[in-house]
């Protein structure tokens, strides 16, 4: 077998059971003849150029699926969210990634995280300003394209330049083994993940949505504040109105949430276990409630794993602008799963993607993707809050 040969099968292998779309060996390449393709299920899969490669190897050893990187249990874990209401407000649970990234820039350092334009398109970024933050905070279910950040990231740390890095543990992982080296001035944030789906999957159900609302997504923000702090609404500013749409109800969400949608790689994820390869790790502190109600807060509250000196130093600043609790490690992994195992792959996931390009989207979303009758949700979605709790209280 050549070396072309060997660079290829790795390619190919990786691409049907692991790769995780982080893309290391795409900016690791010196020739650059690995091209970012879209795989049948809507997902970006590396692809080798064969008349360009030299069969240096350098993609396979920048990969993090075939070679670990150096993982860390945490030295403390806390419940933690922002004192900063404004900044709470704009954040998926507690706002902690926000108040390390405001340090950062404060400090004349940039700031990688994921954006999502308006057009719906998820992806990694760079900025380096602070009003630009808000660009960076809240969740996007989507998989996010690394594009050349991890080549961006080289260059500022060349520079001496304070970087942080955040992004899925996966996408750490590929900086590392991307970097191959430690840098002093390199931090990293990781988030709590449930998998991922397709940018083309999402791509297509707005197309969907829209037609259905009768009217353009002008801007979609998942898990919204607006209308019950700490919950599961999305905010869909259209062309004509704004709706909010409690994400059970919603079929895009439903299927992610139930697991359909997700990337291969996913459900054997390798990043799913107590060891960790960032800093830091950030999630939703799902539980709070039952074990520190006294610390439960309305606009959401983080889990945070300390997993280095690096993250201390980290927390050494930030202490200030954040309410800490000292929390049990047991209990954040009891209600939030993904800290140690890989999301389970359903049965449907069998047929979700090969359907998806065979039916109409239409048709794939009324059956592939439909929600069954959620009278809760629906009581939710469309009596008020304060409503629900008058009822509420005159039953107790």
């Amino acid at each position: 077998m050549s070396v072309k040969e060997h660079s290829i099968q790795m390619i190919d292998k990786l691409e049907k059971t692991k790769c995780t779309g982080c893309f290391s060996c795409v900016q690791k390449c010196p020739k650059k003849c690995i091209d970012v393709v879209m795989n049948v299920e809507g997902f970006l899969v590396p692809a080798v150029n064969m008349e360009l490669c030299i069969g240096c190897d350098l993609c396979e050893k920048a990969c993090p699926q075939l070679n670990p990187v150096i993982k860390n249990e945490p030295i403390n874990t806390y419940a933690a969210y922002a004192k900063e209401k404004a900044i709470i407000e704009k954040s998926t649970s507690g706002g902690v990634f926000a108040v390390i990234a405001a340090n950062i820039l404060k400090d004349g350092g940039v700031v990688f995280g994921v954006e999502m334009t308006d057009d719906g398109i998820v992806r990694t970024c760079a900025i380096e300003k602070p009003e630009n933050l808000y660009k960076l905070q809240g969740s996007k279910y989507v998989q996010s394209n690394t594009g050349t950040v991890y080549e961006q990231v080289r260059e500022y740390l060349q520079r001496d330049k304070i970087v942080l890095f955040s992004g899925t543990p996966c996408q750490v992982a590929g900086l590392h083994s991307y970097l191959g080296k430690k840098h002093n001035n390199l931090y990293t944030v990781e988030v709590v993940c449930h998998g991922v789906p397709s940018q083309e999957l999402f791509d297509r159900y707005r197309v969907w949505l829209e037609k259905k609302l009768k009217s353009k997504i002008v801007h979609w923000s998942f898990r919204n504040k607006e209308k019950e702090g700490w919950a599961q609404i999305d905010k869909l500013e259209l062309s004509d109105r704004v709706i909010y749409r409690r994400e059970r109800l919603d079929p895009y969400m439903y299927a992610y949430l139930k697991g359909y949608s997700l990337r291969e790689s996913c459900y054997t994820c390798q990043y799913c276990c107590s060891q960790r390869c960032a800093d830091i790790t950030v999630g939703d502190f799902w539980g709070i409630s039952i074990h520190y109600p006294e610390f439960n807060n309305v606009y959401g509250v983080n889990l945070l794993l300390i997993n280095t000196e690096k993250g201390r130093l980290i927390l050494e600043r930030i202490k200030g602008e954040v309410e800490l609790l000292p929390s049990n490690y047991e209990f954040m992994k009891a209600h939030n799963s993904g800290l140690v195992y890989s999301f389970p792959k359903p049965i449907q996931r069998k047929t979700f993607y090969r359907d998806f390009k065979k039916k109409t989207i239409d048709a794939f979303v009324k059956q592939n993707m439909k929600v069954p009758l959620n009278v809760q949700e629906i009581i939710r979605q469309y009596v008020p809050k304060k409503v629900r709790s008058i009822v509420k209280n005159k039953k107790d």
